[in-house]
């Protein structure tokens, strides 16, 4: 048992001096694991991506917070979070004379909300 415990001590001193290595697919499925667990990439239904068009943050954050209350999201991210992980879905946030708003995003009509 002493020979299998040492091999695995030299390796884990190999891989402690080395770096660990991350390999492809572990990254995918993380990455896959975060985007899925992340509430605002969900998100609400009532706005979707559009060129041209622009969404105040406030806004989206209100409908963001109404469809994670009527989802039973038990952690809500506040405002400052909410915008920054908007922005981590490389969705551009613009200040206006009206306030900040998120590029590339609109309103979606109700009939395509429901389905």
């Amino acid at each position: 048992m002493s020979g299998i415990f040492n091999l695995a001590l030299q390796a884990y001193a190999c891989a402690v001096a080395g770096g660990f290595v991350e390999p492809a697919s572990s990254k995918e499925s993380k990455d896959e694991w975060r985007v899925q667990s992340d509430t605002v990439a969900l998100g609400p239904s009532e706005c979707e991506m559009a060129d041209e068009s622009s969404l105040g943050i406030k806004h989206c954050y209100g409908a963001f917070r109404a469809w994670a209350n009527s989802a039973g999201v038990k952690q809500i991210p506040a405002l400052k979070t909410f915008s920054q992980r908007v922005e981590r879905l490389r969705i551009q946030k613009t200040k206006t004379s009206q306030g900040m708003v998120f590029d590339g995003i609109k309103v979606a009509a109700a009939e395509e909300r429901s389905g």
